[in-house]
């Protein structure tokens, strides 16, 4: 038996908290599917609490904490709990989420063990903002990269490569599309970085075209009221519906409703809901950042004039959009477990 030990911000809280890291959390479930494989996830500040949980038959253990010294304590937590996990299973592998404190305590562990320990990359933890790259040791560790557009970003803020690019994958679809009411949809967290005032000049730009235009805002976030406002002064508020955040799968369903998703953002380390729109065979128009430029069928486009002209050619386009197999789950899970493989000690 292979026991790998995750070590992450956060994991699901539960079984229905599918909002939580769902590209980790396919992952996770396609590894327990594996008999040779079993998984422990040690889960530093989300969810909120420190009992031990069982998650699809996975032990997760969360170490969260509040109050004074809050993040020393959850650390503490956090690293005892993994050095038992060690203890109780010697030849484990150590696999880190972000370059952050859930990589530094790995780091520390590993370290002692005599191990290279394993991290991939998971966003702007790439970028020189993150403080974490000037204190640790990046040339001691595995690293997983997300995409060209990632590891690049990445090689220009350390000068550093990734070992390996593994992108997210995504299961057979279980739902199939149908009809099409929503021209375009937006969807994520509604913040400065993803841009949507940008959705919006789209919409008023496309609206001479289309004067019936119908378009939906999936997120929630502190550019909410801002967005409102835009949406209100533009004469917009019967063309664009902001929804909220939503669980998944809901989320799948409303862009199997949707011709076009429109990707305003202005960075990305992969873009996963990229090729989740894809796989619902929705035309996508995005900025050319994360996994956008590698998926053929995908339109880039950086200025409003540019996303107008691209959206206007996917709305009358008659092809259907195809996920390409390499982005499927199988092939990213047979990636981590050969990785695994090499990285598993022979003692």
């Amino acid at each position: 038996m292979q026991h790998i030990i995750w070590i992450t911000p956060g994991f699901a809280a539960n079984e229905e908290d599918t909002k939580c890291i769902p590209p980790q959390q396919l992952l996770a479930k396609a590894l327990t599917k594996v008999p040779s494989v079993r998984l422990h996830i040690v889960s530093l500040h989300y969810p909120h609490q420190r009992a031990e949980y069982h998650w699809h038959g996975v032990d997760v253990y969360p170490c969260h904490y509040q109050g004074p010294l809050a993040k020393v304590r959850t650390w503490l937590k956090a690293y005892h709990q993994i050095r038992l996990l060690t203890k109780a299973y010697p030849k484990a592998i150590l696999h880190s989420f972000w370059l952050n404190d859930a990589c530094l305590l790995a780091q520390w562990v590993d370290r002692f063990r005599g191990r290279k320990h394993l991290v991939t990359l998971m966003g702007q933890d790439a970028r020189p903002t993150n403080r974490y790259l000037r204190i640790l040791p990046l040339k001691d560790m595995y690293k997983v990269g997300l995409s060209q557009f990632h590891v690049k970003q990445f090689l220009q803020s350390t000068g550093f490569e990734v070992d390996q690019i593994i992108p997210w994958g995504l299961p057979q679809p279980s739902i199939k599309q149908g009809a099409r009411p929503n021209h375009l949809i937006g969807i994520g967290n509604l913040i400065p970085l993803k841009q949507f005032d940008q959705f919006v000049d789209l919409v008023v730009a496309l609206r001479k075209d289309i004067p019936d235009l119908t378009c939906l805002l999936v997120g929630e976030g502190p550019e909410k009221e801002h967005l409102e406002s835009k949406i209100a002064a533009s004469g917009l508020s019967n063309h664009i519906t902001l929804t909220g955040a939503l669980p998944r799968e809901k989320v799948l369903n409303l862009l199997a409703q949707s011709k076009v998703l429109v990707h305003t953002s202005d960075y990305e380390s992969f873009g996963f809901v990229l090729v989740e729109a894809l796989q619902q065979g929705a035309h996508v128009v995005s900025r050319p950042v994360g996994v956008a430029p590698e998926l053929n069928g995908v339109s880039l486009a950086q200025t409003t004039v540019e996303f107008k002209h691209a959206v206007l050619e996917a709305l009358q386009s008659e092809q259907e959009p195809n996920l390409p197999p390499s982005f499927q789950l199988d092939s990213t899970i047979d990636s981590y477990l050969k990785l695994y493989s090499s990285l598993q000690s022979p003692s």
